[in-house]
């Protein structure tokens, strides 16, 4: 036997819903206010990996606003995934192999903001290791 709700008890629902959304638009408005007061360049303000490098030689790295991403068609608002740093920055050489997007949930990787980094980045380019030049 099933029992329905009440009047009064899907009045509760009802405005347990309306919070709901209300916090959701609340959310989005605290991100959406962060971000515009973000007016940093996109290279200052990606997180490098300490010591992660691309075959390329530029360092691991996310935009941890996730504005700058290949996947932003995927269903995270915000970066879920280290790239290539010079893929995102679109100076990435297209002769050049580049290690594919990681992501967070499947890799593991120390950034540079982590204390035990020792004060390690990737923030400027090495040079390219030899799997990155394509066979011939």
């Amino acid at each position: 036997m099933k029992l329905e709700l009440n009047d009064a008890e899907q009045a509760m629902i009802t405005r347990a819903d309306e919070l709901e959304a209300e916090a959701k638009a609340l959310r989005q408005s605290a991100h959406d206010a962060r971000s515009a007061r973000d007016d940093r360049p996109l290279k200052d303000r990606l997180t490098f990996a300490a010591t992660w490098r691309c075959a390329c030689g530029h360092g691991m790295a996310y935009d941890p606003e996730g504005k700058v991403r290949s996947d932003k068609d995927g269903p995270f608002v915000m970066a879920s995934q280290w790239e290539c740093s010079a893929i995102l920055l679109g100076i990435a050489d297209r002769a050049l192999l580049h290690t594919p997007p990681a992501p967070f949930a499947f890799y593991e990787a120390k950034s540079e903001n982590q204390p035990s980094a020792g004060g390690a980045t990737t923030r400027e380019p090495a040079d390219p290791s030899p799997e990155a030049y394509p066979a011939t």
